[in-house]
């Protein structure tokens, strides 16, 4: 019983923490406004920026400055459980982003 409850508080956990991936999701496709810049994989390619930047020397670039030594490490565990979370649901948003990226694309020929 111990067991089991441990596991459904774990998978809990684990969901709340990776609960950004739905509003990342959602939110760089809102927040697009300008049709060249319309990406696949949106959620997915910020996680791995900010996993590439967290293991770079030079710390995760912010708004105000960079991240630097122990401080970026809950940055890179938030990334990295955050991660298959966002490749599911960019994974289940991609028929909508290939369409507004074809329509992009169409719209940039036209001019």
């Amino acid at each position: 019983m111990k067991k089991l409850t441990l596991i459904i508080l774990s998978a809990i956990i684990i969901l709340n923490l990776s609960g950004c991936a739905a509003r990342g999701t959602i939110e760089a496709r809102l927040e697009n406004a300008d049709p060249d810049d319309i990406k696949i994989f949106p959620a997915t390619c910020a996680d791995g920026e900010l996993l590439y930047q967290g293991c770079s020397p030079n710390g995760i670039s912010i708004f105000v400055g960079y991240i630097d030594g122990w401080a970026r490490v809950p940055f890179i565990l938030g990334s990295t459980i955050d991660l298959p979370t966002s490749i599911v649901a960019d994974t289940i948003f991609l028929p909508t982003d290939i369409y507004r990226w074809n329509l992009s694309a169409k719209s940039n020929n036209e001019k």
